[in-house]
């Protein structure tokens, strides 16, 4: 079960376009994009994408995409202590609906 006052503190996780994202955090397009798809550098070194798609980002529908606007804030302040960065994510994940645990009499047919 959630924690006391977690649902009040973590519900609320903010899904923002680009644009707004960047008006908010001081990073370029093309990084954001480097960090949400990976890349190659000019010697060849394969980049894996810094960014989780359904949990820093989200696609909706074909063209559009959603970036967790929180999630990325604390990327950017725990660049160099990412433990502390995966517990967001956690907490994040933990605030879903879909980890709450439903009572058996709700799940039950018939």
């Amino acid at each position: 079960m959630a924690e006391k006052g977690y649902e009040y503190i973590h519900s609320a996780w903010r899904q923002v376009s680009k644009r707004n994202l960047l008006s908010e955090v001081e990073i370029s397009a093309s990084t954001l994009k480097k960090w949400r798809l990976g890349g190659v550098k000019d010697n060849g070194e394969i980049l894996l994408p810094k960014l989780i798609e359904d949990i820093h980002w989200s696609r909706v529908g074909s063209q559009k995409i959603l970036y967790n606007i929180d999630l990325i804030k604390d990327f950017l302040h725990n660049q160099r202590n990412p433990e502390a960065h995966n517990r967001a994510i956690d907490l994040y994940l933990k605030s879903l609906p879909s980890s709450f645990e439903v009572a058996s009499d709700l799940t039950r047919e018939g």
